[in-house]
């Protein structure tokens, strides 16, 4: 696989379009309780426009798109959740939206944060979650970067076990009761990596 920097917005309106159902089918029992009166095709553009002024970075196998990361930080936007989606989900899946997918503004210039990261369904298990989440640690080095985050939710365990396994502890958990078993987890883990210090490798 290989890795490269991306910006959502200069992509065309295909590669946006590949990028959006990697993260709808990725996250969907996230998405689906939110987006669930709108179509998929308008699903996707709904992701699209909350997608538009990230960037993060793509895994191709040849010119195929399998992986995305979605990173945020001081001075690199996160998610899009804006009051213009109220006219087209409604009031309160706008207010699940922002609480589910934790919106939040990054401060520290030191920090970047993992918003998504997803593979491609019919490629998992053969590593490639674990090279792109490698080449994101690279990356956050080159930039300058000491404090990697990210959120992991508990019916994820497979996904918690490899972020512990190179490193990334526990910093807080989110429960939520009723609203959070609505989107088929209980909590929400947030998990920081300090990468000034050697992190372990990961086997690919």
């Amino acid at each position: 696989m290989t890795v490269e920097k991306f910006s959502f917005k200069d992509k065309d309106e295909k590669t946006q379009l590949i990028i959006s159902q990697i993260l709808y089918k990725a996250f969907e029992t996230k998405f689906t309780p939110i987006l669930k009166k709108v179509s998929t095709a308008e699903a996707l553009e709904i992701i699209k426009q909350t997608l538009l002024p990230t960037s993060g970075l793509l895994g191709r196998e040849g010119s195929k798109i399998i992986g995305v990361a979605i990173l945020s930080s001081k001075k690199a936007p996160s998610l899009n959740i804006d009051k213009s989606l109220i006219k087209k989900i409604g009031y309160i899946p706008y207010k699940y939206f922002k609480y589910v997918f934790h919106v939040e503004t990054i401060n520290d210039d030191q920090t970047i944060k993992i918003e998504l990261l997803a593979i491609n369904k019919n490629v998992r298990g053969k590593g490639f979650g674990s090279k792109l989440l490698t080449e994101i640690i690279k990356y956050s080095r080159q930039e300058k970067y000491k404090k990697i985050l990210l959120d992991v939710v508990d019916t994820n365990p497979r996904a918690k076990m490899l972020y512990k396994r190179i490193g990334f502890k526990t910093t807080n958990k989110h429960y939520s009761g009723v609203l959070t078993k609505a989107f088929g987890y209980s909590y929400e883990e947030e998990m920081s990596l300090n990468i000034n210090k050697k992190y372990k490798s990961i086997p690919i």
